[in-house]
C-alpha cells in the first residue's frame, strides 16, 4: 500500500520500483549496491520523482530469529494493519501529517505465502539527505558543545511531542537520530514504536 505522496512519479518508474521492491522483499539476499544488516535489512533504490528510497526488509531478532528470520504469522482479516510494515507505515503517516521531523512513508509491502499462513514484509522511505547520525557526531568529538546542547534539547522536545500525539518511539538511541548542518533533528526507525494513550497518567509521567 503506497502513500498519497507519489502523484508526481511516472507510472512506468513506479511499476519498475514495485517490481524490484517485491523481489527485494521476497528474496533471501539484497540486490542493491548498498546494504546494512540488523533486525531489518536495508537497501537503496533511486526512483525518479522521489529520489533515493531506503527500503528495509523486516527480520526477526532474538532467539526466534535464529530459526525463523523472515516469516511472520498472518492475520488474514487484518494483515496490513497487524504487520510490522503496516504499523510503522501508519505511525509515520500520522506523525508526518502532524508536522514532525520523521521519514515520510512512501510504500509498505506485505506478501503472504504458504497458503497465506505466513508473510514477509518491507517498507520504503525517502532518504533524508544532508544528515549525519548523532552517534557519529558524538564519536567524532568535533561538534561545538553549545550545538550538542541544542541538538539534545530538540531531541527531547520532539520526543515529548510524540508522546502527546500518542506515540512512544521505544528504541530511541544516538543511531536513530539524524542531524542536519543547521542542527535540525529527525527521528528514524519507528519499527518498535508503541501507541499510547496521551491522556493517561503513565503517558504524563513519560513526558
Amino acid at each position: 500500500f503506497p502513500s498519497h505522496d507519489i502523484a508526481g512519479v511516472n507510472k512506468e518508474d513506479w511499476s519498475k520500483f514495485l517490481s524490484w521492491f517485491s523481489i527485494f522483499n521476497s528474496s533471501g539476499s539484497t540486490s542493491s549496491c548498498e546494504s546494512f544488516t540488523g533486525r531489518g535489512e536495508v537497501s537503496k533504490y533511486f526512483l525518479p520523482g522521489l529520489g533515493n528510497l531506503i527500503c528495509r526488509r523486516y527480520f526477526r531478532g532474538g532467539y526466534l530469529g535464529k530459526v525463523n528470520r523472515r516469516y511472520y504469522l498472518s492475520s488474514v482479516r487484518d494483515r496490513l494493519n497487524s504487520s510490522r510494515a503496516g504499523q510503522e507505515f501508519f505511525c509515520l503517516e500520522k506523525l508526518t501529517q502532524a508536522g514532525e521531523n520523521v521519514p515520510i512513508p512512501v510504500c509498505a509491502l506485505v506478501q503472504p505465502c504458504c497458503l497465506e499462513i505466513i508473510y514477509t514484509a518491507s517498507i520504503a522511505l525517502p532518504e533524508i539527505s544532508g544528515c549525519q547520525n548523532l552517534f557519529d557526531i558524538v564519536k567524532s568529538s568535533s561538534i561545538n558543545p553549545s550545538n550538542l546542547e541544542l541538538i539534545a534539547r530538540r531531541v527531547g522536545q520532539q520526543s515529548m511531542r510524540l508522546l502527546t500525539l500518542g506515540v512512544q518511539h521505544a528504541d530511541l538511541h544516538l543511531g536513530n537520530v539524524l542531524v542536519q548542518e543547521n542542527a535540525e533533528v529527525y527521528l528514524i526507525d519507528f519499527d518498535a514504536a508503541r501507541t499510547i494513550n496521551p491522556g493517561s497518567e503513565k503517558s504524563a509521567a513519560r513526558v
